[in-house]
């Protein structure tokens, strides 16, 4: 984040959130299905 020089004084602000329960293992999940889904593909192109 760049600072913006005419206002030395005021402090970066971050914005955050709360992590949502659950979401972690649906992620790799989907990352697996593509990654075995890719896999077939290029198996069958071969």
């Amino acid at each position: 984040m760049d600072r913006d020089e005419t206002k030395p004084q005021e402090e970066l602000r971050v914005l955050t959130h709360d992590p949502v329960e659950g979401w972690r293992p649906v992620f790799f999940a989907l990352v697996a299905v593509s990654v075995v889904y890719l896999a077939v593909i290029l198996a069958r192109t071969l």
